[in-house]
């Protein structure tokens, strides 16, 4: 973590689960605590948006020492989605998680997984779609057919609001299958 007291916080956590001797919390920017060779289990990077996210990773050249990384993305997730398929990174866990709002986790480990333009936007794996997942897809349709209601045709935005509202159908149509 960059802030020492988060840090404090995170070791006292650990400490109180009797997890302390199973973890190491250290300060700083980024992974640029990942001393060089150093194998590390996993990583979390959660709480923050997708840019920034991607800025961490890219910052260190070494994701192969990594084993397993967790993200949490508040926004930008389709960015982060294309980052680590283009990045050898591939994805092992999509999950949408509701609590008051919506959460996206991504897990993660060194490997290579291309994601079509449709999975960087709606998720990588259609295996994780759980029933939050199905209730951020109906937000999202909600969302836009309210914007499309409020704007012409002729706008250019008009069509890409259409295309989301027609990749929604295919995944509501999809719901129970394995692939879409």
């Amino acid at each position: 973590d960059i802030s020492a007291p988060s840090a404090k916080k995170t070791e006292k956590l650990l400490k109180e689960s009797n997890l302390s001797s199973k973890a190491s919390v250290r300060v700083g920017d980024g992974l640029e605590t990942i001393k060089s060779g150093e194998i590390v289990n996993q990583v979390i990077i959660a709480g923050m948006g997708g840019k920034e996210i991607i800025h961490i990773l890219s910052s260190f050249k070494n994701t192969k020492n990594i084993q397993h990384i967790v993200l949490q993305p508040m926004n930008e997730l389709l960015s982060v989605r294309k980052y680590l398929s283009e990045n050898q990174l591939k994805i092992k866990k999509d999950i949408v998680f509701f609590d008051k709002k919506f959460y996206h986790i991504i897990t993660a480990s060194h490997g290579s997984m291309p994601l079509s333009p449709f999975r960087q936007k709606w998720g990588a794996k259609t295996t994780d779609r759980n029933k939050d997942y199905f209730l951020w897809i109906q937000h999202k349709e909600e969302k836009i057919i309210k914007i499309l209601s409020g704007i012409k045709s002729t706008n250019e935005k008009y069509k890409i609001f259409m295309s989301c509202l027609n990749d929604i159908k295919k995944i509501k149509a999809t719901k129970g299958a394995k692939t879409c």
